[in-house]
């Protein structure tokens, strides 16, 4: 058997598992599955795994179509990214380089730091979050919530690659309030066209869930927000398409929750996104603090999209999302 054939069986054999074909046969659903797997990977350009993570399957045609995959997401990202830009927000030195007057906290990095800097740093943040920049997706980070001896934790971080340490962020209270834990981060993408004015095409936030670590793929909830007013348009949503009407740890009520300090983030964002017009298609991970909004950092690689266009989401993701927009934008542009 092939590879390519070996991948085809293991993604089938993991639609199957899904709860709505559990009364099906298998031998009758396996080829229906298999056939709509193959096809749909050619016709829209999918992966098997969006295919499985967006229900694909029960998607109609209407659906189909305005699905943005990963590869049309590259294909974006190609056109309206300045590949030598990137970099600046990118790289997290890089970023907090150039954006620190979006980032609201202080910050040291450690790879230019005397001994003497960070033992100022640590005097104003006895705790802290420890990086290494080259990283992502929740790797390379560490919080130190001591330091007892600065000498010796010095040169562990600089025997171990974390070249920046940043102050730990304090999340405002009613964000708090609503979801403990870790950073709840509110996941803007934006675009900027050829006049360098920036669009909002999509926004949302992932809720903790009690970790520290706060993503889709480590147990977070997402809610689609309305980019006019900061409110919540619906039920969290988790990876494996359940829906949430109260979070599941506080047992706050999620729909209709609207975010604090909502236009101050909404502007800072916006005027971020034209301090490089030449990088015009960008996700932005945010929050609100307790000193107010602060930007995270930036994806101009790869922004992510497919928690965004969840099979829980159909409708809003349409209503309060702009993805249509960049996809004629894109088309125009090509040519």
């Amino acid at each position: 058997m092939s590879t390519k054939i070996k991948t085809m069986h293991r993604y089938v054999t993991e639609e199957l598992k899904k709860e709505k074909w559990q009364s099906k046969q298998k031998w009758i659903a396996y080829p229906l599955v298999a056939k709509d797997l193959v096809s749909s990977t050619k016709k829209y350009h999918i992966h098997p795994d969006e295919y499985l993570q967006l229900d694909f399957y029960s998607s109609d045609d209407k659906r189909r179509e305005s699905i943005v995959s990963r590869k049309e997401r590259d294909a974006y990202v190609k056109l309206f990214n300045k590949k030598e830009i990137t970099p600046k927000l990118e790289n997290k030195i890089e970023f907090l380089t150039h954006f620190k007057d979006y980032v609201n906290r202080d910050f040291l990095i450690i790879r230019d730091a005397s001994f003497e800097d960070y033992v100022s740093f640590i005097s104003r943040h006895p705790a802290y979050i420890a990086k290494q920049s080259d990283s992502g997706q929740g790797k390379g980070v560490e919080m130190v919530s001591e330091v007892k001896d600065p000498e010796t934790e010095f040169k562990r971080l600089k025997d171990h690659s974390f070249d920046l340490i940043e102050e730990i962020i304090e999340i405002h209270p009613e964000l708090k309030d609503l979801s403990p834990g870790g950073i709840s981060p509110i996941r803007f993408i934006t675009y900027v066209d050829e006049n360098s004015v920036p669009h909002i095409i999509f926004t949302a936030i992932n809720m903790s869930t009690g970790s520290q670590i706060v993503n889709f793929n480590s147990g977070a909830v997402i809610s689609i927000i309305n980019a006019d007013t900061g409110e919540l348009m619906n039920h969290a949503l988790d990876k494996k398409n359940k829906m949430y009407e109260l979070h599941p740890v506080t047992g706050k009520p999620i729909k209709g929750f609207k975010l604090p300090e909502w236009d101050a983030l909404k502007a800072l964002v916006l005027d971020a996104a034209v301090k490089f017009p030449e990088v015009g298609y960008i996700g932005w991970d945010t929050t609100i603090t307790a000193n107010g909004p602060c930007i995270i950092e930036a994806n101009a690689k790869r922004p992510a999209i497919n928690g965004l266009q969840m099979e829980g989401f159909k409708g809003l993701d349409e209503q309060y999302g702009n993805f249509k927009f960049v996809r004629e934008e894109y088309k125009r542009r090509k040519g």
